[in-house]
């Protein structure tokens, strides 16, 4: 059986940088994953947008080894506030190595008091090239609940 890796290039921005921790996905000395967690402990560094930085993050599509299957990036972001809008962009790259072209993307969502994870629509695409995309939400927000940031290797 044949199966195709896909993986996720991303740099991340958004309105409110400052509010997410390590967008770009590197520091002073190279590739950074800090403020990120890999749903399925596969992140590995890519090599970054032509102007946008050196460096991104890679993780591969459609993990099916044991129960992780979905390699996502995940950012939890406590400063997002009930009532308020946020807009994420950034670069997405898509490296096909196998024949499907599969989407990927990026999000948003909430984390809800009772481990329920809330995802609202999310920015995709399919291609092979490096494209820029963007997403905005509107969160409503009760107490215990956390904003997160999802980045989706498909």
């Amino acid at each position: 059986m044949r199966t195709s890796l896909v993986l996720l290039f991303a740099l991340v921005y958004t309105l409110t940088r400052a509010q997410l921790v390590n967008g770009s996905f590197e520091n002073e000395d190279g590739w950074d994953l800090t403020g990120w967690v890999s749903t399925c402990n596969n992140a590995f560094f890519g090599i970054g947008h032509p102007d946008h930085g050196n460096w991104s993050t890679s993780v591969p599509h459609g993990e099916t080894n044991g129960p992780c299957y979905a390699s996502d990036l995940v950012q939890l972001v406590p400063m997002i506030q009930d009532g308020s809008t946020w807009t994420l962009d950034g670069w997405l790259h898509n490296m096909l190595t196998g024949f499907s072209d599969p989407y990927i993307g990026m999000g948003m969502g909430i984390k809800h008091e009772d481990g329920w994870w809330e995802y609202f629509t999310s920015a995709q695409m399919n291609t092979g090239n490096w494209t820029h995309l963007t997403v905005t939400n509107t969160f409503t927000i009760a107490p215990g609940d956390t904003a997160f940031v999802v980045l989706s290797g498909g």
